[in-house]
This record gives C-alpha cells, sequence and structure tokens, in this order.
C-alpha cells in the first residue's frame, strides 16, 4: 500500500470543485449583474410612476372638465325658442377648436318646438364651419317667444352637470 495515495484524490477532487465552481461563479455573478440592472430599472419605473399618478391626481379635475358631450337643447317650456346664436369650445384630437354660428354664413336660427329636445350640429364647405355637435365649453344666445313678448337670454359656461346632458330651457 501507498501511503501517499490519498493525496493525488484530494488534489484532483479540488481541481475538479474549481473547474466546476469557475464557471458556476462566473455564471452567477454575470446573473448578479443582470439581476441589478432589472432592479434599478424597476426603482426608475416605479419613481416615474409615482410621479405620474400625483401628475395624473392633479389633471383629473381637468380631464372631467375637458370631456365631449353632445350639445342638445330640451325644450321644457309651453313656447318656441330660437337660437340665433351659438358659439361652443370643443376638443378635436389633440386641440380644443371652436365653433361660432356668427362666422358661418349658411347658419340659421335653429327652433325648438315646445317639449322637443334637440341635437345641434352644424356641416359646412365653408372653413371652420363643421361642428358635429360635440361640446366642452358654450356660448348661446336663445329667445323664447312667449304670449305677450319675445325674451332674449344669454348664457355661457362649462357644459356639464345638466339633466341628462341636455341644455333645459324652461
Amino acid at each position: 500500500m501507498r501511503p501517499h495515495s490519498a493525496a493525488p484524490r484530494f488534489a484532483r477532487s479540488s481541481l475538479v470543485a474549481a473547474v466546476i465552481a469557475l464557471p458556476v461563479g462566473l455564471l452567477m455573478m454575470s446573473q448578479f449583474r443582470s439581476w441589478t440592472a432589472v432592479r434599478s430599472e424597476l426603482t426608475g419605473k416605479t419613481t416615474e410612476f409615482q410621479g405620474l399618478s400625483s401628475r395624473n391626481a392633479g389633471l383629473s379635475k381637468v380631464y372631467d372638465i375637458l370631456q365631449n358631450k353632445k350639445f342638445q337643447i330640451c325644450n321644457k317650456s309651453p313656447y318656441p325658442v330660437l337660437v340665433p346664436w351659438l358659439s361652443v369650445g370643443f376638443v378635436d384630437g389633440q386641440q380644443v377648436k371652436v365653433f361660432d354660428s356668427a362666422r358661418c354664413t349658411g347658419w340659421q336660427t335653429v327652433e325648438v318646438a315646445a317639449g322637443e329636445n334637440k341635437n345641434i350640429l352644424f356641416s359646412s364647405s365653408q372653413e371652420g364651419c363643421n361642428w358635429s355637435g360635440n361640446v366642452v365649453y358654450y356660448a348661446i344666445r336663445y329667445t323664447k317667444e312667449t304670449d305677450d313678448a319675445s325674451m332674449p337670454y344669454n348664457m355661457a359656461g362649462v357644459y356639464r352637470n345638466f339633466d341628462r346632458d341636455c341644455f333645459n330651457v324652461q
């Protein structure tokens, strides 16, 4: 029996362990770098998300105001209503646009009979005179024809908080 036979086995097992440990260690180092990069990106995205969330909370009030609604007049009075002029602001894609009936040569006074609900829109070949009925802000001049007189009214404001999203004339 050779007394030195245990020493080369130990050296071989150490060599095998080192050969296996080196690639595993390099692989783990590579995975750690990838994990660190992902973690750093996640931290950046979380910070960005928190900033956008707080910004959106502030903008949500404006967002609610800048929602298009369909312009509709509901005449709940017993008399006809005449609308000789109407101007509205509405959102078209990313822009706020304005429709002003005074600039449109084809505009004619709109009549809303007693008890009638009427959507108002305008189509024309004239530049800036096409309006699909969308509205955010409005200004309107209308008259209510009574038995005794013609009563003029001027109204303007944000088009919201109306019963059934309808401009009510009573």
